[in-house]
């Protein structure tokens, strides 16, 4: 049993390689539609929020919409190096800005969220995904 799964972890095929990359993009674009879509719908208690820390008025509207829309591109792996890189801005911002000054327990979070989609735009979303069927890029 033991060399078996052993023998799965370190001779993974491409093919799993790639179903680990849809995982990921699932899992992140819930949460990022998710968080969006929460925004979306409180944007008279968010902008204020988001321009009282930045000075910009409808700020709160453009990252509500990126993480809505981004999390749906994330699971349709469409442009996922720009979305993947715009999420991490916005993450790092929210950990550095409203989460960092709690500890880690207030920030790991955000902060798995920054470097989870950072990776996502650096590695690409794998053959199950929109940009492989327009593109024909390897997983």
């Amino acid at each position: 049993m033991l060399k078996k799964l052993k023998n799965v972890c370190v001779n993974r095929k491409p093919e799993i390689a790639c179903l680990g990359k849809l995982f990921i993009r699932l899992g992140l674009g819930v949460v990022f539609i998710m968080a969006g879509w929460v925004k979306l719908n409180a944007l008279g208690m968010v902008n204020p929020y988001f321009e009282s820390m930045f000075g910009l008025p409808h700020l709160g509207t453009l990252v509500a919409l990126i993480e809505f829309f981004g999390g749906i591109l994330l699971i349709v792996g469409y442009q996922t190096t720009v979305t993947g890189i715009l999420l991490s801005i916005i993450m790092v911002v929210a950990t550095l800005k409203v989460h960092f000054s709690g500890g880690f327990p207030e920030y790991q979070f955000t902060l798995v969220l920054a470097l989870t989609t950072l990776g996502i735009a650096m590695i690409g979303p794998g053959r199950y995904s929109v940009e492989k069927c327009l593109c024909d890029k390897k997983c």
